[in-house]
């Protein structure tokens, strides 16, 4: 006995099934209303797709298409060359902070450990060595100004990156 299924009934509309397989479909709708009614609404649908029109794409669609990917991708990579320096700059200054910070003299209570004194006289070495040319006076103002232009630039740099993805999803909803 065959198996109704949407394969079978596209099968006999589209008249690929075998003689055999005909019959027995055709017994099996003649005895049953169900069928009787998926058929008819497979012909239906198999009657609405034959009568729509083909359109074809506009010439150089695929072109066009590409061209507006690749545009935008190029508008990518300007935003993510701001990231990047951005990041730069964030890097830096935190590596200042962290010299400065290793600039401090440790407690003098001695609960210091003989390693971490070690660690941090290493490290203070480094930092003199490296940024030794640099002669500024860090007091609790110029932390002050510090920590507020950090601040300044980095929701400067959250406006930027969220004005950029809207742009982004608009242009992507523009597709």
């Amino acid at each position: 006995m065959i198996k109704i299924t949407d394969e079978v009934l596209n099968k006999y509309i589209d008249g690929e099934l075998t003689p055999q397989e005909i019959t027995e479909l055709k017994s099996i709708i003649n005895s049953d209303n169900e069928v009787l009614a998926l058929v008819k609404a497979h012909r239906f649908v198999d009657q609405i797709l034959r009568e729509i029109e083909i359109e074809n794409a506009p010439e150089n669609f695929t072109h066009k298409v590409m061209n507006q990917i690749s545009n935008a991708s190029i508008k990518i990579k300007d935003s993510s060359a701001f990231m990047k320096s951005m990041l730069a700059f964030f890097g830096v200054v935190f590596a200042i902070l962290v010299g400065y910070v290793f600039s401090l003299e440790p407690s003098s209570s001695g609960t210091a450990d003989k390693k971490i004194t070690t660690v941090y006289t290493d490290v203070e070495k480094f930092f003199s060595n490296t940024f030794g040319s640099i002669s500024i006076s860090f007091d609790s103002n110029f932390i002050l100004i510090i920590g507020f232009s950090l601040t300044v630039v980095l929701l400067i740099t959250t406006y930027f990156v969220f004005e950029s993805h809207k742009k982004f999803k608009e242009q992507i909803d523009n597709l």
